[in-house]
C-alpha cells in the first residue's frame, strides 16, 4: 500500500503514460517522425528506464537498427496474414464457447459500459493488443482523476475495472502473443516491446491489487 496519496496519484499517473506508449508502438505501421522520435535523447533515455524498472538491461531504443526494415518486418508480422503472421489480438489465443460472444464484442460492450470511445475508424480491432492498452489507460486517467478528486469510491470501481481486464483477459493471451513473436523471430524492438508490455502488466496488476487491499485514499 502506498505511504502517501500522492504517491497513488503518481503512479496512476505513470501508468496511464505507459499504457498509451505501448498501445502507439502494436496500433500501426510506424512512421518516420515516429521511429526518429524513439531515437530522440529524451525517448531514449525513457525507454532504457523502463526497461531497468523490469530489470532489463538492453535499451529498446537500441534495437532500432533502421528504418525500413522495422516498417517491413511490422508488414510481416501484424498485417500480412501469411508466413510469420502474428495476430495482436485476443480473439487469436482463445478458446470461445459456441454460445458466447467472440472477444471483440465482449471489449466494445466492456468500453461503452465505461465510457471509452472506440474510434470505429482505427485499423485494429476491439479486442487488439493496442486497443486493451489503451482502454487501459483510460482507466488509469479516470482513476488519477478521481483520487486528485478525492472520489475515493469512484477509484475503488476503476481499478477493479481495469484489475477485470488484466486478469480475465490480457493476463490469459498475452504470454501467448508473445510466445508467438518469439517463435517468428520477429524484429528484437517488437519482441522486447511486448515483453515490457507483460511486465508492465504485471506490475500494474500487483499495484491494483494493493491499492484496493489497502483501500489507498485519495489526495486531500
Amino acid at each position: 500500500m502506498d505511504a502517501q496519496p500522492e504517491a497513488a496519484t503518481e503512479k496512476a499517473a505513470g501508468a496511464g503514460q505507459t499504457y498509451r506508449f505501448l498501445s502507439s508502438v502494436f496500433r500501426q505501421p510506424p512512421a518516420r517522425d515516429w521511429f526518429e522520435r524513439l531515437k530522440s535523447p529524451e525517448i531514449s533515455t525513457a525507454l532504457g528506464l523502463l526497461a531497468e524498472t523490469f530489470g532489463r538491461r538492453e535499451n529498446p531504443a537500441a534495437l532500432l537498427d533502421d528504418f525500413e526494415h522495422l516498417r517491413r518486418d511490422y508488414a510481416e508480422l501484424f498485417e500480412i496474414p501469411a508466413g510469420r503472421f502474428v495476430a495482436a489480438c485476443e480473439s487469436r489465443y482463445v478458446e470461445i464457447p459456441d454460445d458466447a460472444a467472440p472477444p471483440s464484442v465482449r471489449m466494445l460492450e466492456v468500453y461503452h459500459a465505461c465510457g471509452f470511445v472506440f474510434d470505429a475508424g482505427t485499423p485494429v480491432a476491439p479486442d487488439h493488443l493496442s486497443a486493451q492498452l489503451e482502454f487501459l489507460g483510460h482507466l488509469a486517467a479516470a482513476e488519477e482523476e478521481a483520487l486528485l478528486n478525492r472520489d475515493d469510491c469512484r477509484a475503488s470501481i476503476v481499478r477493479l475495472t481495469a484489475l477485470d481486464l488484466i486478469d480475465y483477459h490480457l493476463l490469459d493471451w498475452v504470454p501467448r502473443f508473445i510466445s508467438a513473436l518469439r517463435a517468428v523471430h520477429g524484429h528484437p524492438f517488437y519482441v522486447t516491446m511486448a515483453e515490457l508490455t507483460g511486465d508492465h502488466i504485471r506490475r500494474e496488476r500487483m499495484r491494483l491489487v494493493a491499492a484496493i487491499e489497502g483501500g489507498t485514499r485519495s489526495v486531500h
